[in-house]
């Protein structure tokens, strides 16, 4: 059997469980394996995805019927080489002078 122990908890719920394991004739360490065996061993299935879960709580309510929006036509985008076209030439519009490279080590 696997061994579990829990770590910081408060002093009020300690004392809360100790008080319900004396009520129940158990050991501290028995009434808390108890309340964790009865919280789990419940056989209730859980939802494998929120979109499911949401619609299982809201089918009973019935559907919505929206409309269908327009499709519209969208604005092409341009090709890499329209855009070169685009560029401006070397025309000084910009510094023509050597690019000086530094050697780095890698």
């Amino acid at each position: 059997m696997a061994v579990l122990t829990i770590r910081n908890i408060d002093d009020a719920l300690e004392r809360r469980l100790r008080l319900r394991a004396a009520a129940n004739g158990r050991s501290l360490e028995d009434e808390a394996r108890e309340i964790l065996r009865s919280a789990l061993s419940t056989d209730e299935p859980r939802p494998r995805n929120l979109g499911r879960a949401v619609h299982e709580r809201f089918a009973a309510l019935g559907g919505v019927d929206l409309p269908e929006a327009p499709r519209e036509e969208h604005a092409r985008a341009r090709s890499f080489a329209e855009a070169l076209l685009t560029m401006p030439q070397d025309d000084g519009e910009f510094p023509s002078g050597k690019v000086r490279m530094r050697d780095t080590d890698l």
